[in-house]
């Protein structure tokens, strides 16, 4: 009886485990670079700027951070952005999204700032993106914006392949040509959030059933015993 009652649960912890988990590769490299007119190509060479990323072990969360400037008002031009644009491998699953955390500071010798946040991870079989795009903004007197959580609408199709792509935009607007522009960016986090793997719940519940029938033939023996 108790080989009976074992038998299909080890054809099922054995389905279970050899069932391959699902891999994501992630975020590739995303190239950022600080650019006017919200990325064309980057800023004039005579400014300086500083771009780069981490990317953690498993792919699955990616960091840009850079700074720029200083830039004098006589340099500076519309759509000052951080901006980037790169590879995603998946699988991308419906119910999957994205948060992004934000933490910059800006310092000007005048005039006033405003800021905004634009990304979109496309996902190219499932022709979906999923897009974060917040109104421009007026930042506060101290210039800083920290720990800023924002987060993306789930998939609703599935898709392997994908990209992208973003910035982070800074306005200045009443400044004379004579003051100064710098902006640090400590840390852009972007993390893919995938649905929760089922398997993993239904090995732990195969687990519980071959201790439970473990418990089950203990008793049984110590009954045949005595």
């Amino acid at each position: 009886m108790k080989k009976i009652i074992l038998l299909p649960i080890l054809v099922i912890a054995g389905f279970l485990i050899g069932r391959p988990m699902t891999c994501y590769a992630g975020f590739d490299d995303l190239g950022p670079y600080f650019s006017y007119t919200y990325g064309d190509g980057g800023l004039p060479s005579n400014l300086y700027s500083t771009a780069g990323q981490t990317t953690s072990p498993d792919g699955q969360s990616v960091t840009l951070f850079g700074n720029a400037g200083p830039i004098n008002g006589s340099d500076f031009a519309d759509g000052f952005c951080l901006y980037w644009i790169g590879n995603f491998d998946g699988p991308i699953n419906p119910g999957d999204n994205y948060t992004v955390n934000l933490n910059f500071d800006v310092s000007v010798t005048g005039g006033n700032l405003s800021w905004s946040f634009y990304s979109e991870l496309w996902s190219n079989e499932g022709y979906e993106g999923s897009t974060i795009y917040p109104n421009l903004a007026p930042m506060p007197s101290s210039g800083q914006m920290s720990n800023v959580q924002l987060e993306s609408p789930a998939f609703t199709q599935e898709g392997q392949t994908g990209q992208f792509q973003g910035y982070l935009n800074v306005e200045w607007s009443g400044y004379s040509p004579t003051d100064i522009f710098s902006i640090n960016v400590n840390s852009i986090n972007v993390t893919y959030e995938p649905v929760p793997e089922p398997n993993s719940s239904l090995l732990i519940f195969t687990a519980l059933l071959f201790g439970l029938i473990w418990r089950l033939g203990w008793h049984l023996r110590r009954q045949q015993k005595a």
